[in-house]
């Protein structure tokens, strides 16, 4: 009875593993109801569930659980997109590729200009670390001398600094005042700083004038070395909003591969407008600077190869110089990229590598 209580019990998926696969699939579902009042569901087809079947039982992964993810994509981008990677099994791969000792460390928002040494970071005015006052060029400061360095400015952005989770959760804008400091310990506590609130570049600024509008790009280091780039969007802030997250409201457009804006708008729900319904109209649309700016991503992720998977967030100043805001190797948000470009992100040698890792 025992060992028959045992080989039951091996079938078992972890209790975590149970919950995770359950939120995440509410998740999906809840972003299925809501772009299904804009665009009819698209469900698999019996040929598509054969084709998922057969590629991913070569790594030993039995994927109809997971049907209702490329349902998802199908609905969104109209495409059936094979090549892709569901969110439980994506998290399982951040594991194995983003060494998550390191990259606490590597992406530690107040070590940034230490830790990423070919971009220009937006400047730090002081920084409270472990309960301790610290300046840029790391003196030990009293609160007074805190108070009179932030006496210099009108506002300043506070953000936390061991966190790296997404929706602009951990950022706030905030007027310089008597309150100032007494705020932000409300907020963050122990861990956190205040930077210098960054000009924009007038490229970005057509988005959203109320809030820093920024680039995300994803990048993979694969084990031959090279930096494969998965995609590139601009992230902007809803009307009258300092965050640019989608998951605050905001909106997100494609960069193409010649650094062009797109005309289309999402939602973390997939829903699409038109630049124009929204009333922004693009003087110019090109970046500047952006196969040099991809160039820079790949030289700086090869300094890291314990965080093989790594979603840059990166401004522009008012010079059109690229700033890097932060770095997030727990959430690449892929979903960003399939959603604008309707199309792969993974090609079949890249998801081999990946999903082989996870035999």
């Amino acid at each position: 009875m025992k060992k028959k209580m045992k080989a039951f019990l091996v079938l078992i998926p972890p209790l975590h593993h149970l919950v995770l696969h359950f939120y995440l699939k509410y998740d999906i579902k809840k972003r299925i109801r809501v772009v299904t009042q804009t665009k009819p569901k698209q469900r698999l087809t019996t040929e598509e569930k054969k084709e998922l079947i057969s590629f991913f039982k070569q790594f030993g992964i039995k994927i109809q659980p997971f049907f209702y993810h490329f349902e998802f994509v199908k609905t969104v981008t109209g495409k059936f997109i094979k090549y892709d990677v569901p969110e439980y099994f994506l998290l399982e791969i951040l594991k194995k590729y983003n060494e998550s000792r390191v990259s606490l460390a590597t992406t530690e928002k107040a070590e940034l200009i230490k830790n990423f040494t070919y971009f220009k970071t937006v400047p730090v005015i002081v920084k409270k670390q472990n309960g301790l006052w610290v300046s840029s060029n790391n003196e030990f400061l009293t609160q007074e001398q805190v108070h009179e360095k932030l006496l210099a400015y009108q506002e300043v952005v506070v953000k936390k600094t061991l966190d790296d989770r997404a929706g602009g959760k951990d950022v706030v804008i905030l007027s310089v005042d008597d309150q100032l400091m007494t705020k932000a310990e409300q907020l963050f506590n122990n861990n956190y700083m205040f930077q210098e609130v960054l000009g924009q570049s007038a490229i970005l600024n057509q988005l959203n004038t109320t809030s820093v509008n920024t680039l995300r790009v994803t990048s993979t280091l694969l084990v031959n070395g090279e930096v494969f780039i998965h995609g590139a969007v601009v992230r902007f802030g809803k009307k009258g909003s300092r965050v640019d997250n989608a998951h605050a409201g905001g909106g997100f457009v494609l960069v193409d591969t010649d650094g062009c804006l797109g005309e289309l708008v999402y939602d973390e729900f997939g829903r699409e407008n038109s630049l124009d319904a929204l009333g922004i109209s693009l003087q110019q649309k090109e970046l500047p600077n952006f196969q040099q700016l991809l160039l820079m991503i790949q030289k700086e992720h090869r300094q890291h190869p314990y965080s093989r998977i790594i979603a840059w967030d990166i401004a522009f100043d008012i010079n059109n110089q690229p700033v890097l805001i932060e770095v997030n190797t727990k959430g690449p948000g892929f979903w960003l990229h399939w959603m604008t470009q309707k199309n792969n992100v993974f090609s079949n040698e890249i998801i081999t590598e990946l999903l082989d890792d996870l035999k």
